[in-house]
């Protein structure tokens, strides 16, 4: 039986190395071309949209289905049955994948309108038309989009969590490869002169769908050793696996175009300010690290288990690894909203003021990260009340609990953008997902009778306490050593805020500390099936 902290630790350093590269991407980005110059909201705008599109379709009915669905089958079927279950939903995924991105292709030009309206910016139409050039280029990624997709459940399902987190990494270094190349290609980075440069245009644009290939081919020998020739393309719209799949979609797909929605508002009232739209997407590349790196880990290593259980009417298993998941969630992530939150205007001039990025994007960047960062928290509570309600095929209540968070999202976003600008779209998302995390751990407690039980009410107490501890020593930290430059000043307070929570949590008998080294329960894998492999 494979340990938690083990599972736990593979996804946290694949995520990690797959974020530092992340990260090298954006400094790439600012290295060759400053935010405000009009090429980078170009760029981003095109790249984002097959996401969108991806998750709006198809993208976010199979995050939320296929891991539950692939454990039920794994668990209730015999392996030959279960394999030919997931055959089809893998051969009607793919299918749907490559006609979506043909659409794509078709409709680029009325996309980048969408997102452009009511731009009255000088180079407004550079910038449609590269935009779409390039999202034309950017449109195959939703076909390798799906096939990522099923591949990540097929192996979460069978407990083999690294490729999917390490992955990422082979499309990070050919993004960053091909920015840095970028210059020698195209001397002039201007819109206008890339609007008439085909050579950089199909450098630029070829090249970043290539790096979603490159990630997408490092699934398939991990895929074969685990499916071990058992997945085959099977075309079967009938077959009881995709009209389950249809059926726990119903909602899953109203939640999601709810999301889309959204980021679709955000990013169109980001377009207004000079560079907003990529602030707000960097910054959001950087607010999400800590939840990424810790709490998608966590949440990832323990679905499988959550979703077993319930399927197998484990209440009490179920209840038990709920609350473990909130109160680690939570332990790791109130001090990394406290550092993020203090220190994210040095931190962005310290990764992202290089090159050609200028002191002012470094610094709306940062101020839009800070904002996000009080509701880091708030965030991750949120997701992980919504893998467990997606762990009991619940799809009803996360429509539910989303449309709170979108519809509170929209609301405010307009007064505050209207205040405060870019910024003010990352105080609305704050707004959004903190209010929405109460009212979902409030639902998931009244349905299950899990959440707010004495240890989940003294691990939050005592976390609380070692994060006001943590916030005295950054903010002290960052005082004394502000004359010893921003890297030694930033380094210094990560540091001291670090060790400072843990003797306070360690002091405070915090359960935390030991609950990630210790052995996590886990039912049973069916005979035949692999084990945990990385």
């Amino acid at each position: 039986m494979t340990s938690l902290s083990r599972s736990t630790a593979v996804m946290a350093i694949g995520t990690m190395l797959s974020r530092i590269t992340g990260f090298g991407r954006l400094v790439a980005l600012g290295f060759v071309m400053d935010y405000r110059s009009g090429l980078p909201d170009a760029y981003n705008l095109a790249n984002n949209a097959p996401n969108i599109v991806y998750e709006l379709v198809l993208g976010g009915i199979l995050s939320a289905t296929l891991v539950p669905l692939f454990v039920k089958h794994f668990s209730t079927e015999d392996e030959e049955g279960a394999w030919r279950s997931i055959s089809t939903v893998f051969t009607l995924t793919v299918a749907v994948s490559i006609v979506v991105s043909t659409a794509l292709f078709l409709a680029a030009p009325l996309i980048i309108d969408l997102y452009t309206i009511g731009s009255t910016a000088a180079d407004a139409g550079d910038q449609r038309r590269v935009a779409t050039n390039l999202l034309r280029m950017f449109a195959p990624q939703v076909a390798f989009y799906g096939f990522i997709s099923v591949a990540t459940g097929v192996l979460q399902a069978r407990r083999r969590f690294g490729p999917p987190m390490f992955a990422p990494i082979l499309n990070n270094l050919t993004v960053i490869a091909m920015l840095l190349a970028l210059p020698h290609v195209s001397r002039d980075l201007s819109l206008g002169a890339m609007r008439q440069d085909t050579a950089g245009m199909l450098f630029l644009g070829l090249g970043t769908t290539t790096g979603v290939a490159a990630m997408a081919s490092l699934f398939w020998p991990y895929l074969r050793s685990t499916a071990s020739r058992r997945l085959r393309w099977h075309w079967d719209p009938r077959h009881a696996a995709v009209r389950t799949m249809i059926r726990m979609s119903g909602w899953t797909a109203g939640f999601v175009a709810a999301n889309q929605v959204a980021l679709f508002v955000t990013l169109v009232l980001a377009k207004r300010q000079a560079g907003g739209v990529t602030a707000f997407l960097v910054a959001y590349t950087f607010f999400i690290l800590p939840h990424g790196i810790l709490s998608v880990s966590v949440m990832s290593a323990m679905q499988p288990d959550m979703a077993a259980s319930w399927a197998t009417d484990d209440r009490d298993g179920f209840r038990a690894r709920t609350d473990l998941g909130l109160r680690l969630i939570l332990f790791l992530m109130a001090p990394a909203a406290t550092g993020l939150a203090i220190l994210a205007p040095q931190i962005m001039e310290v990764v992202l003021q290089h090159g050609r990025l200028s002191h002012d994007s470094a610094d709306m960047t940062g101020d839009v990260v800070r904002w996000m960062a009080i509701g880091l928290p708030g965030f991750s509570a949120f997701i992980f009340a919504t893998r467990a309600f997606q762990s009991m095929q619940d799809a009803r209540t996360v429509f539910v609990v989303y449309a709170i968070e979108n519809l509170l999202n929209i609301v405010t976003a307009f007064p505050f953008f209207a205040a405060f600008g870019v910024t003010g779209l990352a105080a609305s998302q704050t707004v959004a997902y903190s209010v929405a995390a109460i009212v979902a751990l409030w639902m998931l407690h009244a349905r299950t009778s899990a959440i707010g039980g004495e240890p989940t009410v003294t691990g939050l107490l005592r976390t609380t306490a070692a994060t006001a501890v943590a916030t005295v020593a950054i903010v002290g930290t960052k005082a004394a050593t502000s004359s010893v430059g921003v890297t030694g000043c930033v380094t210094a307070a990560i540091l001291a805020g670090a060790s400072a929570y843990l003797l306070a949590a360690k002091l405070l008998r915090a359960e935390e500390l030991r609950l990630v080294r210790r052995r996590g329960p886990r039912m049973p894998i069916k005979a035949g099936s692999e084990g945990t492999s990385t």
